[in-house]
């Protein structure tokens, strides 16, 4: 009788810690998340400031970037560039091939941090 209390309070308490354990890992996980997208707006942003987008076409260049963002945190950004110079009229894409290289820098180092 006394072993089994032992028993039931023991798989009570193991089931109360995989609970606790897959709790904090979401959580985790959803901050992760809430820090790329403070990075990508926080870039984003700058990107808006020197290349004067639209509200439409920030939202496309986040989107973009959310889509992306494994590659983004790799390295491999040439397709990424593609989509959004394609996005760009033709006084913005002047001015994106002058800081092009170094915002995705900037993109990519704000990953590495």
């Amino acid at each position: 009788m006394f072993n089994n209390k032992i028993i039931r309070l023991t798989f009570i308490l193991n089931l109360l810690l995989i609970f606790f354990a897959a709790g904090v890992n979401v959580l985790a996980q959803e901050t992760d998340e809430q820090k790329d997208n403070v990075i990508i707006d926080n870039q984003v942003t700058k990107l808006k400031q020197k290349v004067l987008l639209s509200n439409e076409q920030t939202d496309k260049v986040k989107q973009i970037l959310r889509t992306h963002i494994e590659h983004i945190k790799s390295g491999e950004l040439t397709e990424i560039m593609k989509f959004i110079d394609e996005l760009l009229d033709e006084k913005q894409k002047v001015k994106y091939d002058i800081i092009c290289d170094d915002w995705f820098a900037g993109l990519v180092k704000s990953f590495k941090r």
